[in-house]
């Protein structure tokens, strides 16, 4: 069975608890600066590239396949 079969849908209720909490949080501070997750993210793409033995056309060519 594909992952996409087994999601089920938030209820209205559900998404309007998730947004809440989302707010909550955002209120106690608990929440990243979208430059910091920018920077971060950049950094993690770098190692994980930095840990391929590949060259970038291989990785093309592999990834057409």
């Amino acid at each position: 069975m594909k992952e996409e079969e087994t999601l089920l849908p938030y209820t209205v209720e559900e998404l309007l608890e998730r947004a809440e909490e989302g707010r909550r949080q955002i209120a106690l501070g608990n929440y990243t600066e979208v430059e910091d997750f920018l920077r971060e993210l950049d950094k993690d793409f770098e190692e994980e590239a930095n840990k391929s033995s590949f060259t970038a056309a291989e990785e093309l060519h592999y990834e057409a396949l």
